[in-house]
Order: structure tokens, then sequence, then C-alpha cells
């Protein structure tokens, strides 16, 4: 019988709380709010509760480092900067939380166009014929002598 993949339970509230769930299959993220003599009404004492798999986090983390183009060994540079470690799995479910979200916030990289380069512009096939900034390129359709400026920002590259 498979043993069902380690889970995080997420109880959202105020404060923050890490522990094993009552399975034992995962850790417990316990969000509490604030201890107060004031008595909380029903609707406010609701719990929303929600369990993460750390596969899913591991898939997240691999999906943002493919978005931004950072290798393997890349990962392992910026992991063993900021935590010590150069895996992952040896991170804690908070420092997986945090560089999961430090990914999330990096910008997607804009590719580097060069003159000569054949790209789509509207799903047509131009060549890049000038770069007039780092933000316009004069481009011409394949196959004729008309030419257009057009921001980068609306090419596509060219699969092969």
């Amino acid at each position: 019988m498979c043993k069902p993949p380690p889970k995080i339970k997420i109880i959202s509230r105020g404060g923050l709380h890490i522990g094993l769930d009552q399975s034992g299959n995962g850790l417990e993220v316990d969000f509490q709010a604030e201890k107060s003599d004031t008595p909380q009404s029903e609707a406010e004492s609701d719990v929303n509760e929600q369990f993460v798999y750390w596969d899913d986090l591991i898939r997240q983390i691999d999906a943002q480092m493919e978005r931004i183009g950072w290798t393997v060994e890349r990962g392992r540079q910026d992991l063993l900067n900021k935590y010590g470690v150069r895996s992952r799995l040896l991170l804690s479910d908070e420092q997986v939380f945090e560089f999961l979200d430090f990914l999330e916030t990096q910008p997607t990289p804009q590719p580097a166009w060069k003159v000569g380069q054949k790209c789509l512009y509207n799903g047509v096939k131009v060549v890049i014929e000038r770069l007039i900034n780092s933000v316009v390129a004069v481009v011409r359709r394949i196959g004729t002598i008309e030419e257009m400026e057009v921001a980068l920002a609306h090419l596509k590259p060219m699969s092969g």
C-alpha cells in the first residue's frame, strides 16, 4: 500500500504556528489570532483550512525556476547563499514558502533580440533588420522588402 505524499496543513488565522498535523504525515502551519479577553463571534472564530503537499510546492518551485530561466545549479547557488543548503529538501517548511515567494516575485526575462534573428510579429514571420533602442526594432516581413518599426515586446521567438 502506497503512503500518501507528505502534506502541510495550513490553518489561516492571525499568528503563526508550525507543527505536525494530526495524521503525522506532514507539518501543520497554524496561523492563530493573538489571544485577547474579547470573545470572538462564531464567524470570526471560523478557521479556513487547506492542505499543501510538499510535492506540489517542489513542482511550483520548478515551474518558477523554469519561468525565470534558472538552471538547477543557479537554484542551488541561491539556496547556498540564502539558507546555507544545496537542496530544497533541506529547507524548513517556512524557508520553502519563502523561497517560492521569492521566485514568484522575480520578473520573467525578455529574450535578447539580435539583428538577423527571425521571430513572429502578430503571427507573421519577420526578421530583425536593426535595433533602434532597447525597446524598438525595425523588422522586415520574410519574403518582402517591407520594413516597419515595432516594439520588441510584441515580438515572439520562433522555435527551431
